[in-house]
């Protein structure tokens, strides 16, 4: 199926890439965000660690994955460079998210879902949509 033509519940057209499996993987990190924008402000601090720690771990694998299709599509070794380290910066942020809700607690879902869905939304515009020219050509 191509990936152009499918409807994403969580991922907005303007921002599929054409690789499938990357775009499903958004869209999996866009209802993470969405699941916990959802928590009623009085939500157990225990659904905010399982919601956080799901998103954690997508971004993990889809970094992962990411970063396989960006070494086989062969992209400028530079702009590589700067992909991860934008990864890394994301994994580090969201490292300290977690240090710290193990000492005071997750701040309310309210606050955490402007801070976490900056993080991937931006990454995703100045990033990730760089690579839908590489993915159109392959």
């Amino acid at each position: 199926m191509d990936a152009n033509n499918h409807r994403f519940k969580f991922l907005p057209q303007p921002l599929v890439l054409g690789d499938p499996l990357l775009d499903s993987q958004h869209d999996d990190l866009l209802k993470c965000l969405h699941a916990l924008k959802a928590l009623p402000p009085d939500a157990e601090a225990y659904r905010c660690n399982e919601i956080i720690s799901e998103l954690s771990a997508r971004i993990v694998q889809h970094f992962e994955y990411e970063e396989s299709v960006m070494q086989q599509l062969q992209i400028p070794e530079e702009m590589l460079r700067q992909h991860e380290a934008a990864h890394q910066e994301i994994l580090d942020e969201m490292a300290n998210l977690h240090l710290n809700s193990m000492l005071d607690g997750y701040a309310s879902a309210a606050s955490l879902v402007p801070k976490v869905s900056q993080w991937v939304l931006n990454h995703h515009l100045k990033f990730d949509l760089s690579l839908r020219p590489f993915l159109e050509k392959a």
